[in-house]
């Protein structure tokens, strides 16, 4: 009862305990639900937002609709931690789930599958993509790889080589692949197979690379090549021997058999020793007592580090004992495993009264023999697969029988196992949709597995030849046999196939076709008459689907679309072959035709026989001087018509008329044409027209005539006076110079100059004669028009009088120049007309009305002439009468408090001499004071500069000095607008800020139009406006789109590089000398402006690099070819002299030399933006100034430090630059060093003939910005050079 009492005590307390438990997890649950809701909430949110961002990546030139290369399948998603990817592939084949992709022939849409996931969330986004097939190359790569094998000497295979292997170059069926072989071992095996066997087992691995138009694939093989020591240590332990193996009476000793290789070990060397024995006898030393011993002596051989053993059994007895069956049955041994017959023995050595027989368990693969000699043998049957059998020894002695029973593997035959694997897997390859019952295609007939051989026989090679190819029947389907023979060193067997080749419909249609198939004939035409084109049909009605080429074997009269050309004499008989083919079916049918000669033909031929060029007295085809006589007909050719082409129409016209060169003799060549109804034939005729000197002469002396210009500054852009038109030519008697104008209403035929109101370009024709000889050259000159100059006059000579009324007389005087013609284009208006009214009227005197109140007036004066106007303000103070302002009102009203322009001052305050005022300058850089008329003349600055202006006077008869603050507001943009001597409309604008200035440069091309912007744009500071002075470093640079760049950055350099491919001709000069043929008119432009002569042109490349021929006149003498090689070579010696300027290798290209001075352009730019300490300055006045700015030499620099130094007389150019390691003398380059103290330069250079040069520069710094150089016994003074900004 007790015990009952506290179970159910326990029981009800665990009872209560559960319950209790349940009320609180029931309370602790509600609460992580609601956490747990919200972690779910948040975890799908991620979830979705990498679903969103989640992308697959693809290879360089694939997309989603073209993949050839492995695809990125993300694992994660940035900016998404905790989510986790997998990914599924709807054809792993293709694309596997790590991203590998693996084409076939046949393109293939693929599903992959994500799965997203956090924590309990998941989601799946699915991407579909196109694997691309392979093209055909690759597949027949492919194919070629699955039946490549490598081939092995009878007894060898991949697991034991001992002989050189045969690594095929091609592989039957695809001669077009190509294969290479690697070894991974060529100590073992070489590349091309050879075996090299090593002392121990090896294994190789080999790659076979297959390759089709440049599509790869690859192939291993891994094979272990047997090592010598182990078949060594073989044949050495093979000849290991003991005898006899059971000692009993009186014998005492054993007889050891082998070589000096073996070595021999005894368990139990107290009876037998064998120590340091190799062979021969060794003594045994028998046991006492009764009990027999057994002794095991132990063969051993050791090569390479390979070690093997070979054990023998000695039963040694005591002396007088009586043997023991039992124990002599141990004395029987054989292997436990054969590859060869073995020898069984029939008694035990040394016993007599012993015999033993044998018997085998497997008869069929070890038979036991005997021999004719009496003895027995093992002989075995080697099998396909190893085999164990039972040989059990009977031993009869005295009367007792014991059995022993041996366990000996027979080694399977390598040769037969390899056939039967062989047999086993061999099969035939069908195409994609063939098979034995459906075969369309060729068949692959392997040829080898694992090094067995196999032949093919074909029971119908009409249908399936040997090699698998398929020729399918045209009418029914036809069965074939197939039976390869497997063959490996003595070993064959045969394996029999048979397939079904199914009938070809298009080879029916084809021979439909065949049968069908005529040429079509115009009317009157026949196979042996044939005058117009042939019908050669591409179809056959009856044979749908069957296309038809044609080809014919004398294309030259009958074309493979059936155009006919006949002969010009005979008949000719022509074969057309027509190729019928539908699919894969194709056949030929053969037409033979005649097609008869065409007279036209021949009478044009007759004509082209007799055809000659017709030469004046005197005159040949060497030496032409007049006009040739080219004849439109030919008299025994009746009905040809001709007509004739020059090559060089400048020279020879297409009538004959001959224009003789002055240069140089010119080969011109003329073709004739000559044609009769359709038949047509070309006739050339290569004549030499020699130079006429008259034109020689005149060509030089235009080279010499120039405009001249009557006033200093005029040039060909700019003309403002008359022109000197030369009538001859110095140096050139009997050539006379004539000029004409286009425009003679501002240019005269004699040169006088009539200025239009605008700019007007004239072309002037001059034209020389010597003789009868007469050339012509026009100049095009800019006269420029007066309208605008007149403007300016107008408006620099308008002013106006007082500046300042206060009192009576109330009157303004207006004035222009006294040039009437001038003042007429100045018309007036006023802001006030009420109070000053000079509408419509000319310079004068006129009255001013009083106003109410003091009244501000300004006064615009405006000159315009043919379309040109200009503009000047003035500002004038009118007070009202009687107002008496005083003296500061007056000044105020009189002087401005900021200027940027000159202004004129006052010269008296009530307009009489008593009141003359005096002008005095606080500060003469900033204002400089002109009294005659009176002028504050302004010179702005950078900053603003405050000056004071004294006024002295007399005023209510006392003598005042009044002090006046202006301001000379600082300079915030300069402009100025020129046209240069090559026509050119140049606009320079600077920008000033307090801590940037921005320079910006418009080039307008004065021929083209065409406008090109630069600009650089500086940080400065310290500026220090008393000395003049500030330091600054270049910031950035303008491209010509009108963008800034950082100086450094990488669109700093693009800019550059684009600036350079524009100025600097490396690589025109390299695409000039990959051209076959090039002239010296390929070099205009290059070198300055375009239209250059041929002489200039010369001239201006030999003074750069020397040509190899010294005159122009010489080198127009060499032939076409002659000159090009003259040409390049110039080139070819510009591009070493540049490389050796550049630092580079004499071998460099072009492109090396331009990518080498872009380099040192950039770097240059680079530090020249590094802050410099400038001096500057600023002139100009009155609205128009001029910046300039340039690092200044410093004295406690050393010289080389400065960086360019220049100079030179005797006319030598000579500078350093480059902190002088780069050195120009007389035009050569030398590069070098300088010593340690930059007294001294040693330099190489090379000679005009590319040899090289050396030089030595001794320099004194006289620290004055100049420095003293000696060189080649010269001495020379070179200054600093500053940088400007």
């Amino acid at each position: 009862m007790k015990k009952c009492m506290h179970v159910l005590i326990g029981l009800t307390a665990a009872l209560l305990f559960a319950a209790a438990m349940s009320s609180c997890k029931g309370a602790v649950s509600q609460t992580d639900a609601a956490a747990s809701a919200d972690t779910s909430a948040q975890d799908k949110a991620a979830v979705a937002k990498a679903k969103a961002k989640l992308e697959i990546g693809y290879r360089s030139g694939d997309s989603k609709e073209s993949v050839t290369q492995r695809l990125t399948l993300p694992q994660t998603v940035d900016g998404c931690p905790g989510i986790t990817v997998t990914w599924e592939s709807s054809e792993p084949k293709a694309v596997a789930s790590d991203g590998t992709v693996t084409r076939s022939h046949a393109d293939k849409k693929v599903t992959l599958t994500a799965t997203l996931k956090k924590n309990a969330e998941a989601d799946k986004k699915a991407f579909t993509v196109t694997v691309l097939k392979t093209n055909a190359a690759v597949q027949e790569a492919e194919k070629a790889k699955e039946k490549l094998e490598i081939s092995y000497v009878s007894g060898d295979s991949k697991d034991a080589v001992t002989q050189d292997l045969t690594l095929p170059a091609t592989v039957s069926g695809f001669t077009d692949v190509s294969i290479t072989w690697k070894s991974d071992k060529p100590e073992t095996v070489k590349d091309d197979g050879t075996v090299i066997r090593p002392a121990l087992d090896t294994t190789v691995t080999l790659t076979a690379t297959l390759e089709k138009n440049g599509e790869k694939t690859k192939k291993t093989f891994t094979v272990t090549v047997k090592g010598i020591a182990a078949e060594w240590i073989e044949e050495k332990l093979k000849n290991a021997g003991v005898q006899p193996l059971v000692i009993s009476g009186t014998a005492a000793e054993v007889t050891l058999s082998g070589s000096e290789e073996v070595t021999w070990t005894s368990n139990q060397p107290a009876v037998i020793d064998v120590q340091g024995k190799h062979t021969g006898t060794c003594a045994v030393t028998k046991p006492t007592g009764t009990a027999s011993v057994s002794v095991i002596l132990t063969a051993t051989v050791t090569k390479a580090g390979l070690k093997k053993e070979k054990s023998f059994t000695v039963v040694v007895y005591p002396e007088n004992s009586i043997l023991d069956i039992d124990k002599l049955l141990t004395a029987i041994a054989l292997p436990s495993e054969t590859e060869t017959d073995i020898p069984l023995p029939k008694t035990i050595d040394g016993i007599a009264e012993t015999s033993i027989t044998w018997q085998s368990d497997k008869a069929d693969v070890l038979s036991i023999i005997d021999t004719s000699d009496g003895k027995v043998t093992g002989k075995i049957t080697r099998k396909e697969q190893d085999e164990t059998v039972g040989l059990t020894a009977t031993l009869s002695y005295k009367g007792a029988e014991r059995q022993k029973t041996f366990t000996v593997t027979v080694r399977r035959d390598y040769d037969k196992a390899a056939v039967k694997n062989a047999f086993e897997k061999l099969g035939i390859g069908y195409t994609s949709g063939n098979s034995e019952s459906s075969v369309t295609e060729n068949l692959e007939l392997p040829e080898t597995i694992a090094g067995v051989s196999i032949t093919w026989k074909s029971d119908k090679p009409e249908t399936v030849k040997d090699d698998g190819t398929v020729i399918r029947p045209v009418e029914a389907d036809i069965q074939v046999t197939l039976t390869a023979t497997l063959t490996k060193g003595q070993v064959t067997k045969q394996k029999v196939f048979t397939v079904t080749v199914l009938h070809d419909q298009d080879k029916l249609d084809v021979k439909t076709a065949y049968n069908k198939l005529e040429i079509g004939y115009e009317t009157g035409d026949k196979s042996d008459k044939v005058t117009q084109n042939l019908t050669l049909p591409k179809t056959v009605a009856e044979a749908a689907g069957v296309s038809i080429t044609w080809k014919s074997d004398k294309p030259e009269t009958v074309k493979d679309d059936g155009t006919v050309i006949r002969p010009a004499e005979t008949d000719i008989q022509v074969t057309l072959t027509a190729t019928l083919t539908k699919g894969k079916a194709a056949e030929q049918k053969a037409f033979t035709v005649t097609v008869l000669h065409d007279q036209d033909k021949l009478d044009v031929k007759t004509a082209y026989n007799k055809l000659e060029i017709g030469y004046e007295t005197g005159d040949s085809k060497d030496a032409v001087r007049h006009k040739l006589t080219l004849s439109k007909t030919v008299a025994e050719a009746a009905g040809v018509s001709i007509t004739w082409k020059s090559n060089k129409p400048e020279t020879v016209k297409d009538d004959g008329t001959v224009i003789r060169p002055a240069e140089a003799d010119i080969q011109v060549t003329l073709t004739a044409t000559l044609t009769k109804g359709q038949a047509t034939k070309q006739k050339t005729f290569t004549v030499t027209v020699l130079r006429d000197q008259d034109i020689a002469d005149l060509e030089s002396a235009l080279e010499k005539v120039k405009i001249g210009y009557k006033y200093q500054g005029d040039n060909e852009h700019w003309v403002t006076g008359d022109l000197i038109l030369p009538d001859k030519v110095d140096g050139f008697t009997g050539v006379a110079v004539t000029w004409e104008s286009n425009n003679t209403d501002i240019i005269k035929n004699d040169g006088k100059v009539t200025r239009p109101d605008l700019n007007t370009k004239v072309t002037l024709t001059a034209t020389l004669k010597k003789n009868k000889a007469e050339i012509k050259k026009p100049f095009t000159v800019k006269v420029i028009g007066f309208a605008k100059e007149q403007v300016e006059d107008a408006l620099s000579a308008a002013t106006v009088t007082p500046l300042v009324i206060q009192k009576s007389p109330y009157q303004i005087t207006l004035s222009g120049s006294s040039e009437p013609t001038l003042s007429a284009l100045l018309t007036w208006t006023s802001s006030h007309p009420a109070v000053i009214d000079v509408k419509g009227k000319p310079s004068g005197t006129y009255p001013v009305t009083p106003p109410a109140e003091k009244t501000i007036v300004t006064l615009t004066a405006k000159a315009e002439k043919t379309g040109i106007a200009k503009e000047k303000n003035f500002t004038v103070t009118v007070f009202p009468e009687n107002s008496n302002p005083s003296l500061d009102e007056w000044f105020d009203a009189a002087i401005p408090k900021e200027v940027t322009t000159d202004i004129d001052l006052p010269a008296n305050y009530d307009g009489t001499s008593a009141t003359a005022i005096t002008w005095t300058s606080g500060n003469e850089q900033a204002i400089r004071i002109e009294e005659s008329p009176h002028k504050a003349v302004i010179m702005r600055e950078l900053r603003d500069v405050p000056v004071t202006l004294t006024a002295k006077l007399t005023y209510n008869s006392q003598a005042i000095e009044k002090p006046i603050s202006i301001t000379v507001k600082r300079l915030t943009r300069m402009e100025n607008s020129f046209t240069n001597g090559n026509g050119h409309f140049i606009s320079d604008i600077i920008d000033f800020t307090d801590n940037e200035i921005t320079i910006t440069k418009e080039i307008q091309d004065g021929n083209t139009g065409e406008t090109k912007k630069s600009g650089a744009r500086f940080s400065y500071t310290d500026l220090e406006v008393s000395n003049k002075r500030f330091k600054a470093k270049r910031t950035h640079l303008l491209s010509n789109n009108g963008t800034w760049v950082a100086i450094g950055s990488a669109e700093h350099r693009q800019v550059l590089g684009a600036q350079q491919e524009e100025g600097v001709p490396y690589r025109k000069f390299e695409k000039l000398f990959n051209r076959p043929r090039i002239t010296l008119r390929d070099f205009d432009g290059l070198f300055s402006r375009p239209q250059e002569s041929e002489q200039k042109l010369f001239d201006i490349m030999h003074e750069w690099h020397p040509l190899s021929v010294s005159s122009y006149t010489a080198f127009k003498k060499l032939s076409e070819t002659e000159q090009t090689g003259v040409l390049k070579k110039w080139i070819d010696g510009v591009r070493k002299e540049q490389a050796l300027a550049d630092s580079l290798p004499e071998t460099a290209s072009w492109e090396d030399i331009f990518r080498k001075a872009l380099d040192d352009w950039f770097n240059q730019e680079k530090q020249k933006a590094s802050p410099k300490i400038y001096e500057y300055k600023i002139r100009g006045s009155n609205g128009s100034y001029r910046f300039d700015a340039c690092t200044f030499y410093e004295k406690e620099k050393k010289w080389f430090e400065h960086g360019h130094y220049a100079g030179g007389d005797n006319g030598k150019e000579i500078w350093f630059e480059n902190h002088g390691l780069k050195f120009s003398y007389d035009k050569k380059l030398y590069l070098g060093k300088l010593n340690s103290d930059g007294t001294q330069f040693t330099g190489t250079g090379k000679k005009a003939d590319g040899s090289s040069e050396s030089i030595t520069v001794t320099i004194t710094d006289n620290q004055d910005g100049t420095i003293t150089i000696q060189v080649n016994g010269d001495t020379h003074t070179l200054k600093f050079q500053g940088i400007w900004l």
